[in-house]
């Protein structure tokens, strides 16, 4: 099969993003052609090897440098789409455009429906299950053109030919707001490492993700403030909450090393050097830091929300959401607890090793696209 994916991602890929290239790597490396148009080049890509089948291209984004920035990366965009992503459409005739959340998404199905090829989605979340689960954060946010944008997206999803969820919840919300049939979950997978001996556990603990007021990091830092000779917490991951973390941290005294953007070899050896993750967010779709901890036998503690539970069974530590005197006591029971840790460590990774898997999820996918080819 031919496919194209269709990701508006800047320097820093978060976990929707990184998903969709993984997806695609892997459907290339089962022999499928795929080609994947992207913004700018992730970070994460450096000194990595890529699979013969897979093509990638990246028009470049214009840096948030100067006002109106936006509206030329727009323009930049369209031009890109029309002289060279529909020229290639026309000329490789793909079987499948695959896009997600919102502008791709929309991108996806107007290209689908004026070239006559299929479209597929990746879903990951709704406004209504957003607004359910966040509250005023997220309805201060629904209005102007993010809610259009939404509204748009919204039909794109009831006109495209496959929607993939990432979880079940995220398929039972989906289904319900679309008012049709979403496909079965395909969980995202997890890169199996090997261990590196000579990688000592250092006195930190991790956060990996972006910085938004969801993620509520704010909060871990707080937690962090009530514990006495706290450990390091390395941030790694970018976003516009960035400056009032690291103001907060120094109020606070709490040592904090923001990372920014790191390759993924560096993001394997910053979870190896730590004790556990924390990962406090209020809503997702899935949430992949947390396997990433477990599949380095690290344990992770995260908010008491249904997406974790239902990814993440009693596999990691849960706190009461946005307590941060809660979330102080777990950390100090992690800390003061290195047989615990190693033990629920240990139950992680076999447990994230058995459940996700890049491979097996690209094979799923491929057998819903294949199986719907043959049938027409």
């Amino acid at each position: 099969m031919k496919l194209v994916f269709l990701i508006n991602n800047g320097k820093e890929v978060a976990g929707g993003s990184y998903a969709q290239y993984k997806f695609g790597e892997y459907l290339a490396k089962r022999g499928n052609y795929v080609t994947i148009f992207g913004g700018d080049r992730p970070v994460f890509f450096k000194n990595y090897q890529l699979p013969k089948k897979l093509k990638l291209n990246f028009r470049g984004k214009f840096p948030k440098l100067f006002k109106g920035w936006e509206v030329i990366d727009t323009i930049w965009k369209k031009i890109y789409l029309h002289f060279v992503i529909i020229p290639y459409m026309k000329k490789e005739k793909p079987d499948y455009i695959v896009g997600f959340l919102r502008e791709e998404a929309i991108t996806t199905v107007k290209l689908s429906k004026k070239l006559g090829i299929k479209s597929i989605n990746f879903i990951f979340e709704t406004p209504i299950w957003m607004k359910k689960q966040i509250g005023n954060r997220f309805k201060n946010e629904y209005r102007g053109k993010f809610k259009k944008s939404w509204e748009k997206t919204k039909f794109a999803y009831q006109e495209t030919n496959f929607l993939i969820p990432n979880s079940e919840l995220t398929r039972k919300e989906c289904s319900q707001w679309l008012k049709r049939i979403v496909e079965v979950p395909i969980y995202p997978g997890m890169d199996f490492i090997r261990k590196k001996s000579n990688i000592r556990e250092k006195n930190q603990i991790i956060y990996i993700g972006r910085l938004n007021e969801y993620k509520n990091v704010d909060i871990l830092i707080e937690a962090l403030s009530m514990v006495k000779d706290a450990p390091k917490l390395v941030i790694i991951g970018c976003g516009e909450e960035e400056n009032k973390l690291k103001g907060l941290s120094n109020k606070l005294n709490v040592k904090c090393d923001f990372k920014g953007r790191v390759t993924d070899e560096e993001k394997w050896l910053e979870l190896r050097k730590s004790m556990f993750m924390v990962f406090p967010s209020s809503f997702e779709g899935f949430g992949i830091p947390p396997a990433e901890s477990l599949i380095c036998g690290k344990p992770c503690i995260c908010s008491h929300i249904p997406i974790f539970h239902e990814v993440y069974q009693n596999k990691v530590e849960y706190f009461e959401e946005n307590n941060v005197i809660d979330l102080a006591k777990k950390i100090k029971f992690l800390l003061n607890n290195a047989n615990y840790r190693k033990k629920k460590g240990k139950e992680g990774k076999k447990y994230v090793k058995s459940k996700f898997s890049w491979k097996k999820s690209a094979e799923k996918i491929e057998k819903i696209l294949t199986d719907y080819k043959n049938e027409q």
